[in-house]
């Protein structure tokens, strides 16, 4: 059942060994209106690697002073609350696609979500176990006994990052529909989706296979 064992050590360490500007926030630009993976590399180009070289700058090549005095802006208030610690601030300013970004600053705080059902559609299925992995510790939620929308938002409320694999297209949508009072405002990185961009196809199985 239970994906976070052997995928996420191994993706964890695959992404140790990427370029550490690639998993901080703080060296992000993604987060600016109109501003997209071109720029942000154009940014990094010019020697603008981070938030704070971005706002010691008076000019940055490229950008009208009234735009950068909006980004400015905008830094600035990102800055406020990733100081403060508050994720689900970023879960809203960035697209879903670019919440990988958060992994290093929220790791510590992440929690690796697994469900089972009964195998049909959301909206005809049922959610029969909810497993949490965080710092070591496994918490299985069971159909019966604990597994209720109250007791899963207490859970998840300790968390600021949410991991799953495929997610997004699964798990996520299987809650939502079973219990419509959830609260899954957290930033979420789906593994399978971040596999693909390490060039890592297939489902879990075959992905932990061509990982050894």
């Amino acid at each position: 059942m239970y994906l976070v064992s052997p995928l996420k050590s191994r993706l964890e360490s695959t992404c140790e060994t990427c370029r550490l500007r690639a998993f901080m926030i703080q060296s992000t630009f993604i987060l600016l209106k109109g501003v997209g993976e071109e720029t942000e590399r154009r940014f990094w180009q010019s020697g603008v690697r981070d938030w704070q070289t971005f706002l010691a700058r008076c000019s940055i090549p490229g950008l009208s002073p009234e735009r950068k005095s909006l980004y400015d802006a905008t830094i600035s208030s990102a800055v406020v609350h990733l100081q403060a610690g508050h994720s689900r601030y970023f879960s809203k300013c960035l697209k879903p696609r670019d919440h990988w970004r958060l992994f290093e600053t929220f790791r510590s705080r992440a929690v690796y979500l697994d469900i089972e059902t009964t195998g049909g559609p959301p909206n005809a299925d049922a959610v029969t176990v909810v497993g949490l992995y965080a710092n070591g510790h496994m918490t299985s939620l069971v159909q019966g006994e604990s597994l209720t929308g109250h007791r899963l938002n207490q859970e998840l409320a300790n968390y600021d990052l949410l991991v799953t694999f495929f997610g997004s297209r699964f798990d996520l949508p299987y809650l939502r529909a079973t219990f419509p009072g959830i609260l899954l405002d957290h930033p979420h990185l789906d593994l399978c989706f971040a596999a693909r961009r390490l060039g890592l196809d297939g489902g879990l199985k075959q992905i932990e296979g061509r990982m050894g």
